[in-house]
């Protein structure tokens, strides 16, 4: 009989896990909140190095993770309607888990996780000036619609929040007998 034992060389990389290719959070989460975590593995199997996690790219130092733990918390208070910090309402993350290996260099391995924000209610329905001007004849009779001038009015009024959060209602304040608006 002959025994051979192998012994198991560090050669591989490590292996996510466990990750969410996609997250969706609440764009009113606080400093500090939780995100996700992902998880990763020595792929060698008769090594168990632990991993050292981190975000290489993305984010825009809105988030940070544990580098010992995996897990993904935010660093500022978000804002979907912020377009300089993300893109179509998303952040993406590269994420690097490194082998603590004596090893030179240490193995590694990327992924990606995209964290969606969802829309709150959050933003004021603004108007483009904050002045407007029109004609209207003074036996105008009743009805008549007033042309405002120099105004584009697909553009007017607008509200960055999505969907039903980003619908409003015009109405004159203070409500009177001689103008209305629909």
């Amino acid at each position: 009989t002959i025994v051979v034992k192998v012994t198991d060389l560090e050669d591989n990389g490590p292996e996510f896990v466990s990750q969410s290719p996609v997250t969706r959070i609440s764009e009113s989460l606080s400093k500090g909140s939780y995100v996700t975590t992902v998880k990763a593995i020595d792929g060698d199997r008769g090594v168990n190095n632990k991993i050292k996690y981190s975000i290489v790219r993305g984010g825009n130092n809105m988030f940070r993770i544990d580098e010992d733990t995996g897990v993904i918390t935010t660093l500022k208070p978000l804002d979907r309607e912020d377009s300089r910090n993300l893109i179509n309402g998303a952040y993406i993350l590269e994420i690097l888990a490194v082998e603590r290996s004596k090893v030179k260099p240490a193995p590694s391995v990327k992924t990606e996780i995209t964290i969606i924000l969802i829309d709150e209610n959050d933003s004021t329905p603004q108007f483009k000036s904050n002045r407007y001007e029109c004609e209207l004849p003074e036996n105008a009779q009743q009805n008549t619609p007033v042309n405002f001038l120099q105004i584009d009015p697909k553009n007017d009024v607008f509200d960055y929040d999505l969907g039903n959060n980003g619908t409003f209602e015009l109405y004159l304040d203070p409500p009177n007998d001689i103008f209305d608006i629909s």
